[in-house]
């Protein structure tokens, strides 16, 4: 995954998560593990683009790619699947294009909120 975006999109997950009353942690004891994979997916045709296509672009050139990102809970004990899902977007990137900024971080999260919306409450998950 590129660095730039790990903590944009942890960030974003611990927000929505937090929303469903969970806490973001780092620290051993954590009830769940979320595992976020990220895949580049060249939609352009013509030269092979590296795993991060956005420093391939060539002077005047572009790059067309869909970004995905997999991600996986599992129960921290038992290694089980709790809950799995996906978010991609296509890109069209161009010299001098900036990734870097707070429109990125919008999107990610409302993509969160859509795949975390079915997730239960932690308080629904405590009176169970």
């Amino acid at each position: 995954m590129p660095e730039f975006l790990k903590p944009m999109l942890r960030d974003e997950a611990s927000v929505v998560l937090d929303m469903k009353g969970l806490e973001y942690t780092e620290k051993d004891g954590a009830d769940a593990i979320l595992n976020m994979t990220f895949i580049n997916r060249t939609l352009e045709t013509g030269e092979a683009a590296q795993d991060e296509a956005w420093e391939t672009i060539s002077p005047g050139g572009g790059v067309r790619f869909i970004a995905e990102v997999r991600l996986k809970m599992t129960d921290a004990a038992s290694g089980e699947k709790v809950w799995s899902g996906n978010m991609d977007r296509v890109h069209n990137v161009y010299e001098g294009s900036y990734m870097h900024d707070a429109p990125g971080r919008a999107a990610m999260r409302d993509a969160f909120l859509d795949m975390f919306a079915d997730f239960p409450n932690s308080s629904d998950n405590d009176s169970r």
